[in-house]
């Protein structure tokens, strides 16, 4: 009985794993009520972001004419940067006026459980802009895309949670500019 297991890890597996003990640290050390907020900024701040990169794109599109696909995705990656900024920046704000409170065990699990999450739906939108990025320019392998355990359950962590994170862009059709020379036919 000869069975062939493939015990190779992806690196995808470790970065996600090592992500999410260092967010289940952050969360423990820092309490629920901090991770709470930073988590509502976060998805408050994902949800706008969607909406407003969205916008940006109608605009660009009526404005030039030209069907950019992955437009929407580059404008909500400049704003998820922001979003994660401000998140980090609010829960830093808190933290300062929350410092001197005891943190009972209960907090400071709810507090790991959270920081999990957020950082579950950061990887996840991580992901989604690799997927994006790979369709266009392929850098991730199948084979390396087979191997990995966390990479599909992740991307598809925030979509789930958030329909707007699926960047489904339509195609506009416009009309083809006048021709000045067939007017006087």
């Amino acid at each position: 009985m000869d069975v062939d297991v493939d015990l190779h890890v992806s690196l995808f597996d470790f970065i996600i794993v090592g992500i999410m003990i260092w967010g289940i640290y952050k969360g423990y050390i820092q309490g629920f009520i901090i991770q709470t907020i930073a988590l509502f900024v976060l998805l408050a701040g994902v949800f706008v972001g969607t909406k407003l990169s969205m916008v940006i794109y109608e605009m660009v599109i009526d404005k030039s004419m030209v069907s950019l696909p992955n437009f929407p995705i580059i404008i909500f990656a400049i704003m998820f940067g922001f979003i994660v900024f401000a998140s980090n920046y609010v829960a830093l704000i808190v933290q300062k006026q929350v410092v001197s409170l005891p943190k009972p065990i209960t907090t400071r699990v709810l507090g790991a459980f959270f920081g999990a999450i957020k950082y579950m739906f950061i990887i996840s939108i991580m992901l989604i802009f690799i997927d994006r990025l790979d369709s266009g320019y392929p850098f991730v392998t199948p084979k390396e895309k087979s191997r990995t355990i966390l990479y599909e359950p992740f991307r598809k962590f925030a979509p789930t949670i958030l329909s707007r994170l699926k960047f489904e862009v339509t195609e506009h059709q416009y009309p083809l500019p006048l021709d000045i020379s067939e007017i006087g036919e």
